[in-house]
């Protein structure tokens, strides 16, 4: 349980009733690019807020576990990304503040906490995360730097594909990109057939000049299990003040990571 938790604070997206860019781009019309100007575009499309704030409804779907919660965001670009958590009722369940070199977290149910560096968190997770990843996809991002990165290209309905002609870090990188924003549509990372993960984004919000995705869903699996987080978002904020309150209560435990 604690570890769904985890995933969930980590890896969610947004989705909003208001309007949206559609993320099916039309084939006969994309121009004719190269796989080094995508890239270039998709540097230029970083995203230029300062703050972001939005409130999210998260559902987790594994195996054996079904869950659906809310999460309040808040990003101060570069700096933290604040995760706070509530069951249905409005019921605290855990609040998380990730930094761009530490962790911390704590959880209600069993009053426990983890408190350290990406490297701990990394070799519980059996995952290889730090801020800037966590953000890039948060931001419709590759998740890593693509410079220097040879691709193949092809065209679908979705837009530009790009494929990595070479295994990163003994994963398949794939790309899809949003011929309008060049913002990313879907990335993903396969070791084989069978493990992979992915992000995909399927809708943008375009009530204000910052292009930010709507609607998130990651996907993950290997042979072992499946792990699938929806998310929807209720509002999306930018360039507000914000707080970013954290403290873990007293008499909980470390997190007994093994």
């Amino acid at each position: 349980m604690t570890k769904y938790i985890f995933i969930s604070l980590l890896f969610f997206g947004l989705f909003s009733a208001c309007k949206s860019t559609s993320t099916v781009a039309n084939r006969t019309a994309l121009k004719t690019l190269s796989p080094q100007q995508i890239t270039q575009n998709i540097e230029r499309a970083l995203v230029q807020a300062k703050t972001i704030s939005a409130k999210i409804k998260v559902k987790f779907t594994a195996a054996k576990s079904k869950q659906v919660i809310t999460a309040n965001l808040r990003i101060e670009k570069d700096s933290v990304i604040w995760i706070s958590l509530t069951a249905i009722g409005g019921i605290p369940v855990a609040k998380m503040l990730i930094m761009p070199h530490r962790v911390s977290y704590y959880e209600k149910l069993n009053n426990t906490y983890f408190d350290g560096d990406f490297s701990l968190l990394n070799s519980w997770l059996k995952a290889d995360l730090n801020f800037d990843k966590i953000q890039n996809i948060l931001f419709a991002q590759p998740a890593e730097s693509i410079d220097n990165i040879d691709f193949i290209l092809s065209i679908s309905d979705r837009g530009y594909e790009l494929k990595a002609k070479n295994k990163i870090d003994k994963n398949t990188a794939e790309y899809w990109v949003n011929s309008e924003n060049f913002k990313l549509n879907k990335q993903q990372f396969s070791k084989n057939k069978k493990e992979f993960l992915a992000f995909s984004y399927l809708g943008f919000d375009t009530t204000t000049a910052v292009i930010f995705p709507n609607k998130m869903t990651v996907e993950a699996k290997n042979e072992k299990e499946s792990i699938k987080v929806d998310l929807t978002y209720n509002s999306l904020k930018f360039d507000l003040p914000l707080s970013y309150p954290f403290k873990i209560p007293k008499g909980y435990k470390m997190l007994d990571i093994k």
